[in-house]
């Protein structure tokens, strides 16, 4: 498969925005989700983690979201967060966790997780406090490295992944795809044509 590149996945979660919005308006008890560009987390020489305040975005109070989503672009791979508000979760999720066909092991991504989990944690904690929304407890929250979802079995498809990951969610569907599901291309081109 080819490489989505940041503005394939961007165009993408527009492409989801849209969505979003078809499905409030079909369910109007449904919040709308926020959805992030792939520069939201980003990454300094020396592996420090940060998020980028985004003056259009600051302007939201993400406490009236439904979910976040947050595509993370760091060297020649994608990863994504998803935080669901009204479960009071932060999910991360990595194509590449389970399998030894790209590499040997993983525990080196721990850390990297974490330090994700970390700055996902303070943004959510700034734009409550931002909201004056003294509701935020950090404590009350859950931080989980989603490692039962669906894998890639080469080290190109992990755009298509996030992307995937982040459709399913959003229409609330079980996250049952695979590998060879993308195999075939239309997902790739339905990602890139969005």
């Amino acid at each position: 498969g080819e490489c989505l590149t940041s503005r394939d996945i961007c165009k993408y979660f527009d492409y989801l925005g849209g969505q979003d919005k078809q499905l409030c308006k079909n369910c109007p008890d449904r919040k709308p989700s926020l959805f992030h560009s792939t520069d939201f987390i980003t990454f300094d020489s020396d592996g420090t983690c940060k998020y980028l305040k985004n003056k259009r975005i600051s302007k939201i109070d993400i406490s009236e979201k439904r979910n976040i989503f947050i595509p993370i672009h760091k060297g020649h791979h994608f990863t994504c967060v998803v935080i669901f508000l009204d479960k009071k979760q932060i999910n991360y999720y990595d194509s590449l966790l389970a399998t030894d066909r790209t590499r040997t092991g993983c525990a080196h991504k721990k850390e990297q997780q974490e330090k994700i989990l970390r700055v996902v944690m303070q943004y959510l904690q700034d734009e409550f406090k931002k909201n004056k929304n003294n509701l935020f407890d950090k404590n009350d929250w859950s931080l989980k490295t989603m490692c039962n979802v669906p894998q890639q079995d080469n080290t190109t498809d992990c755009g298509i992944f996030v992307c995937l990951y982040c459709d399913f969610i959003l229409n609330d569907c079980a996250l049952e795809f695979n590998q060879d599901n993308i195999k075939d291309g239309e997902w790739c081109k339905k990602i890139v044509l969005s």
